[in-house]
């Protein structure tokens, strides 16, 4: 099992932290299996918040909106923008099980890096 740090825009990592956003819906999976994702929240804050424990899953398109939709944080809309690129009819999500929001904010420095992950960083 792998720690990754995670880039997530303020609004997403807002609704992870009220525990109303169930799953982060990503493109590209890491190939390790990951247990653990250090949240990097997007600028303005720009810093590691907190950190959440999941599991992959992967599941048909339609039916993942349709049996999720009121805990992934999206629109129908914005969901069918997003996958819109995705050539097949499955998607992979990381289904959230706890989060900790830490009491003080981390610099990406103090892991070695300059700026934030493009997409993810193996830690």
């Amino acid at each position: 099992m792998s720690t990754i740090i995670l880039s997530i825009h303020p609004r997403y990592v807002k609704e992870i932290f009220k525990g109303t956003k169930h799953f982060e819906l990503r493109k590209n999976f890491p190939k390790k299996i990951i247990n653990k994702i250090l949240i990097y929240e997007t600028a303005p804050i720009s810093k590691i918040v907190g950190e959440i424990t999941v599991t992959q899953i992967t599941m048909d398109k339609d039916t993942f909106f349709l049996e999720h939709q009121k805990v992934i944080g999206v629109t129908k809309k914005e969901y069918d923008t997003y996958y819109q690129t995705v050539k097949n009819d499955n998607i992979s999500a990381y289904k959230i099980h706890e989060y900790i929001r830490y009491k003080k904010e981390i610099s990406i420095s103090q892991y070695g890096f300059k700026i934030g992950p493009q997409n993810f960083y193996y830690i």
